[in-house]
């Protein structure tokens, strides 16, 4: 949902009124990060709740804290990441469609592939899926979907 705002901020020149009017543009984008960044500590506690709520002891116990650190680095590194994106987009509908689908496919199909490829047993197919993980993990979902 971010993305959708962001891109429709700056098609209607939000960011500009705001430094004509006085603001400080590290303040204005500091106040953005840290907004962003704080509304991803209820979802990530949620996420433990119901982790525990359908008790899968995986994530539990020593392990709990780790799940739950490891979603809130995910909402430090998916901001900016959003943030760069929202400036390859006009309409803020396909901003955030296309943001869902390259999400989803970096954290799904990207994820399957890399362990289809660690399990068969082919040299020369491991070396690319090597090469290939270094590319994905330049897209935060990828990288939470790896971490788990």
């Amino acid at each position: 949902a971010y993305i959708a705002l962001l891109v429709d901020e700056r098609m209607n020149m939000v960011k500009h009124q705001q430094l004509v009017s006085g603001m400080d543009i590290i303040s204005y984008w500091t106040g953005n990060y840290i907004f962003d960044v704080a509304s991803i500590l209820m979802p990530a506690t949620l996420c433990i709740i119901y982790v525990a709520c359908f008790g899968v002891d995986l994530f539990l116990g020593d392990a709990a804290f780790a799940t739950w650190f490891t979603i809130v680095m995910y909402g430090f590194a998916i901001v900016p990441f959003t943030y760069l994106a929202s400036m390859f987009f006009s309409s803020p509908g396909t901003a955030q469609a296309l943001t869902i689908f390259i999400y989803l496919v970096a954290a799904v199909i990207a994820m399957i592939a890399a362990w289809i490829m660690d399990i068969i047993p082919d040299e020369r197919l491991n070396n690319t899926n090597q090469t290939m993980k270094i590319i994905y993990r330049f897209f935060p979902p990828f990288c939470l979907s790896d971490a788990f």
